[in-house]
């Protein structure tokens, strides 16, 4: 039976929830500006754009369905390609659709979640699986990504539903799985290898933990378990096979091509980030501002409080029960190889946060864990400082919650990009070819954009490692960006539009010979370059 604090908890809880929601569908109702802004990130609208020209039937391209490419996430590209079709290719009918979609799954993640905490809490209230469940809906960390129109939504909450099925009870544990469940657990992770490909990690530590939680029954029964772990791991190869032959026969490697364009330049050059990112995730609602995690005090404070974290996390495996021990063992390796491979491997720092929200499932119910541990403590010495204490606990995330989903709102317009958007629209006729660094949003809105980054066009990927377009004689003196300069004046286009960094490129040989600066507005943050004779409105 519950209790009073507990119902008024309850109460709080859905009214979290009611935050998310609200905050979700709010620019649903609020006008196209809203709706093409609010959550519609730079890479959300290259998915958004190459799934509008497969539905369009010019398959996995872009640049007016020119291109082909593999620089996205497969699964998701495909979901968002439905509502193209649906709304007969709609750019507007098209975000609105994603739109709903990502709320749904949003609503489905927190579902999992709480069904995943109530079985791995069994012995205490469920008002703390419910608990766990609306912070992380309403989370400030984790309620943008969900909603960025790319995988990361759905790619949280298939993460659950695989810790949801690998997390298994002492009665469930003794008997290994039959093998249609095996087939049926390998296809759920070539699904999610689908969704996102560095679930690699998680499919290596589910592996493990598989065979791990077997080891109090037997050396028969290990055997068994590793027959079954073949055959789940087989069944998702097997699943991810065509996504890995595509991308082997027409790009020349099995990792996409966006990927082959953030890999790192030097080694950890994404490590001091890493840190503060794991705490926002363990935090769960208490984010660390971007402005902030490159000090030196908040990497040494995020680090110690890391290390602190997994260091209790080691000595809480040697004294919890068998099913939690599976579960820290699980979270623990799927964490440090994200660490590694992200922390260590690969670029483009400004997108960590959203990287290792694959980590936050894990990472909230350690915070769970930890929280109930120190509850139960507090209890045993003071019964009314365990209520004092619940109440304040609650009260703060419900502010702290509230507070930064309102700023979430009110800091969605303008979009980073429609500046570029806005000055393409009303100086560039339709039939030109324009071009930009960044071309999610552009590309998406102007139909005739060609990508300059490598994320999605395996031309320019090729230029900016200076595989192609510099002139033999000059390939060994020349920089990776003059390649990209002759990519540039070799093609048919006629602007370059992007943010003011670009006004760098003015003296670079051989764009000076052919573009002149046409805008260069740091306050607006936009650069335009425009060729010499080059048509306009």
């Amino acid at each position: 039976m519950e209790t009073s604090q507990q119902k008024t908890l309850r109460f709080f809880f859905l009214g979290l929830f009611l935050i998310g929601f609200i905050s979700r569908v709010l620019p649903l109702f609020l006008g196209e500006s809203r709706i093409f802004e609010q959550f519609p990130t730079e890479d959300g609208y290259l998915m958004l754009t190459i799934a509008r020209y497969l539905a369009l039937g010019f398959g996995m391209s872009t640049a007016d369905g020119t291109l082909i490419t593999n620089g996205t996430q497969p699964f998701v590209t495909f979901i968002w390609s439905l509502g193209f079709l649906l709304t007969g290719g709609s750019k507007l009918g098209g975000v609105i659709f994603a739109h709903i979609i990502q709320v749904l799954v949003s609503i489905a993640f927190a579902w999992v979640m709480y069904k995943l905490a109530k079985k791995i809490f069994h012995k205490h209230s469920p008002i703390y699986a419910l608990g766990l469940s609306a912070v992380l809906f309403t989370s400030p960390q984790l309620l943008p990504h969900s909603m960025n129109f790319l995988e990361t939504g759905f790619y949280v909450f298939i993460i659950a539903c695989v810790i949801y099925v690998f997390y298994e009870t002492e009665e469930e544990a003794a008997t290994p799985w039959s093998i249609q469940k095996s087939l049926l657990v390998g296809v759920l992770l070539g699904l999610m290898f689908w969704v996102r490909i560095d679930s690699v990690f998680i499919i290596f530590a589910a592996c493990i933990t598989y065979l791990y939680r077997g080891s109090d029954f037997g050396i028969s029964h290990i055997k068994q378990r590793f027959i079954r772990v073949l055959i789940f791991g087989a069944t998702s190869v097997l699943i991810a096979s065509p996504w890995l032959i595509y991308n082997y026969i027409y790009f020349g490697s099995i990792m996409p091509i966006s990927g082959q364009a953030q890999n790192a330049r030097m080694l950890a050059q994404n490590a001091p980030v890493v840190p503060s990112t794991l705490l926002e995730y363990f935090l769960v609602f208490i984010p660390i501002p971007s402005s902030l995690q490159e000090k030196i005090p908040v990497i040494l404070f995020s680090t110690i409080a890391m290390l602190g974290a997994a260091a209790i996390a080691v000595k809480a495996f040697f004294k919890v029960e068998k099913p939690q021990k599976s579960l820290i063992l699980m979270g623990l390796t799927t964490v440090v190889c994200f660490t590694i491979y992200y922390g260590i491997f690969f670029g483009a720092k400004h997108f960590v946060g959203r990287y290792f929200a694959a980590t936050a499932p894990f990472l909230a119910l350690f915070s769970l864990g930890m929280v109930i541990f120190l509850l139960q403590i507090i209890g045993e010495s003071s019964r009314g400082l365990l209520k004092t204490g619940v109440a304040a606990l609650a009260v703060v995330i419900f502010a702290v919650e509230a507070g930064l989903n309102y700023r979430i709102f009110q800091t969605g317009v303008p979009h980073a990009h429609i500046q570029v958007v806005n000055w393409v629209e009303s100086h560039v006729p339709e039939d030109t070819w324009v071009a930009a660094v960044q071309t999610g949003t552009l590309g998406y809105f102007h139909d005739k954009t060609y990508n300059l980054d490598g994320k999605v066009n395996a031309e320019a990927l090729k230029a900016k490692h200076g595989e192609a377009y510099c002139p033999e004689t000059k390939a060994s003196t020349e920089s990776e960006q003059n390649c990209l300069m002759y990519y540039i004046v070799q093609s048919d286009i006629q602007y370059l539009a992007d943010w003011s960094g670009l006004a760098g490129w003015a003296e670079l040989p051989p764009l000076l010979d052919y573009f002149t600066l046409e805008v260069s507005d740091a306050k607006k943050n936009l650069t335009v370059f425009k060729r010499k004779g080059a048509p306009s409105k």
